[in-house]
């Protein structure tokens, strides 16, 4: 996943899962969870959700101004059955912000 934040934004961000060919969606999978920084969201029930062939993360503008400008962790881990599998950390680039408030 290639993407840039910058803080203050809010908005769901689109992201696609695939293990090897096979794209992750609600269908094939029992639980997905996707973590930027210390924000995570899951589904079912935590707020992470699939439409339209994407799985889409609820950005607020708390958690864009609660990271850090520079890079956070990114991180997606599926469960399939009794499975669980991660993909390994990348970082995401945060950018700063000069309106510091929430709207």
């Amino acid at each position: 996943y290639e993407t840039e934040i910058i803080r203050g934004a809010q908005y769901q961000v689109p992201i696609i899962i695939k293990q090897g060919d096979t794209v992750i969606t609600d269908q094939n999978a029992d639980g997905v969870k996707v973590c930027f920084d210390t924000a995570v969201a899951s589904y079912p029930g935590g707020g992470l959700t699939y439409s339209e062939g994407v799985w889409l993360f609820p950005l607020t503008q708390e958690l864009s101004l609660a990271m850090e400008s520079g890079e956070v962790d990114f991180q997606i881990q599926v469960k399939i059955g009794d499975t669980v599998i991660p993909t390994k950390i990348k970082k995401i680039k945060v950018d700063d912000t000069a309106i510091k408030g929430v709207w």
